[in-house]
């Protein structure tokens, strides 16, 4: 069966895109993804698909084109974290699937507040309110929660704050980032773009 090829186009800023990234995405005939992510390569001779909103269709869609043509599916960040490659993969079939990963915004967080991945918690609150409790993250020095529109959720959680510092990171690589300090959960900033919540017993 021929080869799906998911491609991590990294945080959304086309300058964190990898050389292999752009060369993998160059040698399909088509690539499908968010017309931002298209953007990245206006010198692409083939096909462009933008996604829809209907991820069952779009994967019903990649399923026919495979056998036609070479496709190439264009997701932000790395394939391999939060991505729509999971639900690619259980349905395309992970042996049906070339993954080339990309620049994860977690990387990018953590290099903005100097931080490494040693005893790292990460966990994803889109569509869910969180339910944390202390020992859920006494044994991780560093915790990353990936946000929906929503963090009126800080409010249930104040004794995040009495495990270290709290960061917001807004966009990060794009012109419109922000990089705010939480000292509470009072006055909270409004989630106006992708979005991540970064603690840490170092800060």
């Amino acid at each position: 069966m021929p080869k799906l090829s998911i491609i991590g186009c990294g945080p959304g800023n086309p300058s964190y895109l990898l050389p292999v990234a752009r060369e993998k995405a160059l040698e399909q005939d088509l690539l499908v993804g968010k017309k931002m992510f298209l953007d990245f390569f206006p010198e692409f001779k083939g096909i462009k698909r933008e996604l829809s909103s209907s991820l069952q269709k779009e994967i019903g869609f990649l399923k026919q084109e495979i056998h036609k043509v070479k496709v190439g599916l264009l997701v932000s960040g790395s394939p391999l974290q939060f991505s729509l490659a999971r639900l690619v993969l259980k349905e395309v079939g992970r042996k049906n699937c070339v993954i080339i990963p990309g620049i994860s915004v977690v990387e990018v967080a953590l290099a903005r507040l100097g931080l490494d991945r040693e005893k790292l918690f990460v966990s994803s609150f889109h569509g869910r309110r969180p339910l944390l409790k202390p020992e859920d993250l006494l044994s991780f020095e560093h915790w990353v929660f990936f946000l929906d529109r929503d963090l009126s959720w800080l409010k249930e959680q104040e004794f995040l704050f009495s495990l270290g510092k709290f960061f917001y990171l807004e966009n990060l690589t794009l012109p419109e980032e922000r990089v705010l300090a939480l000292k509470s959960s009072e006055n909270l900033p409004q989630v106006k773009g992708p979005a991540l919540v970064v603690g840490s017993k170092w800060l």
